[in-house]
């Protein structure tokens, strides 16, 4: 899906039977508009560019979907990269 990172059987399997910790948004028109607006592209600490793996996005579009008052934990550079969200992570 991403630079062969993950493929179709192993998110097919995720979604079919998520964790109990894993609660899946419903994806509506509103969601799909802020995950395109997420950059493809993020520069990390290291100066070098790195790209946005669609779940990082995601993660992404549904904090900015819920509000101000939402927190993102991440340790992940490239999503701290992302300055739509750099003010909310924890």
């Amino acid at each position: 899906i991403v630079r062969d990172r993950y493929d179709e059987v192993e998110l097919a399997g995720f979604l079919a039977q998520p964790p109990e910790w894993f609660v899946i948004e419903p994806v509506d028109e509103y969601l799909v508009e802020l995950f395109c607006q997420v950059s493809s592209d993020v520069e990390v600490t290291s100066g070098q560019i790195r790209p946005v793996e669609w779940a990082d996005a995601l993660h992404i579009a549904t904090a900015l979907a819920r509000g101000e008052e939402c927190w993102l934990a991440a340790t992940d550079g490239v999503i701290q990269g992302v300055t739509a969200v750099s003010s909310r992570l924890i």
